[in-house]
């Protein structure tokens, strides 16, 4: 607003180009800065990191020079809109060029992002959030062959939930489908960083375990834990889940 009011001042009450060129540029260096600032904070979360900082760089380029343009108007203040000193030529030539390069990054980020739904959706179960049984097959063909390869062991956990039909006759698929939600939840909460969980089908989950020296153990606490949650409002519980070792 403020950059605004002064270009109107400069425009209406008192004709200087020079003002309003200067004005423009401060104002493009604060709008360009907002964006870095932006697309700084995205490239460090985001998984999209080489559009991000590809348009990062264009970004911060284009800044570099709309600071030296302004240095330049303040310096030699132009007598008229046509007249173009050649950093202020370089300036609009730089921005078609970081026109191009802002496009390309934008593309790349649109389809990295499609990819990556495309990938999500065929990994991830789309329920419970955690790998479907074609990630899960996968990871234990990798981890089938790492064992034969360095002749090592792993341990595999079926887990099946006792009487999940009851569930749905009794409380609706609704009410089912918040037990394996929750469950998938609590399974997800208790595996080490190295370990792997997913869905195997229906209400049967997939333990994967590259070190197998707390196989029974991890058994037999995640019995425990899912007998004892609550579902919902709290009146369903579920009995202890069967897991095969």
């Amino acid at each position: 607003m403020v950059v605004i009011s002064l270009l109107a001042y400069y425009l209406y009450w008192q004709d200087d180009v020079a003002m309003r060129m200067i004005l423009l540029s401060f104002g493009s260096i604060a709008l360009v800065g907002v964006l870095i600032y932006q697309l700084w904070q995205t490239q460090k979360r985001t998984t999209l990191k080489l559009s991000a900082r590809l348009m990062l760089m264009a970004f911060f380029s284009y800044e570099v020079f709309l600071v030296i343009r302004t240095v330049s108007l303040i310096l030699d203040p132009p007598r008229n809109a046509a007249s173009l000193s050649p950093v202020q030529s370089a300036t609009f030539l730089l921005a078609f060029a970081i026109t191009i390069f802002w496009s390309t990054g934008f593309i790349l980020m649109v389809s990295q992002r499609l990819r990556n739904d495309l990938l999500e959706m065929a990994t991830m179960d789309a329920l419970t959030r955690i790998p479907n049984r074609r990630a899960t097959e996968a990871f234990l063909e990798r981890e089938l062959s790492r064992a034969q390869r360095n002749q090592g062991e792993f341990s595999v956990l079926l887990i099946d939930i006792d009487n999940f039909k009851q569930v749905n006759d009794n409380w609706g698929h609704a009410v089912g489908d918040i037990v394996l939600v929750k469950t998938a939840g609590i399974f997800r909460s208790m595996i080490r960083k190295q370990d792997w969980v997913g869905r195997w089908g229906g209400e049967e989950f997939l333990m994967i375990l590259p070190d197998p020296s707390e196989t029974k153990s991890l058994a037999e606490r995640v019995r425990y834990e899912v007998a004892h949650a609550r579902f919902g409002s709290g009146t369903l519980r579920l009995g202890s889940p069967s897991a095969s070792v």
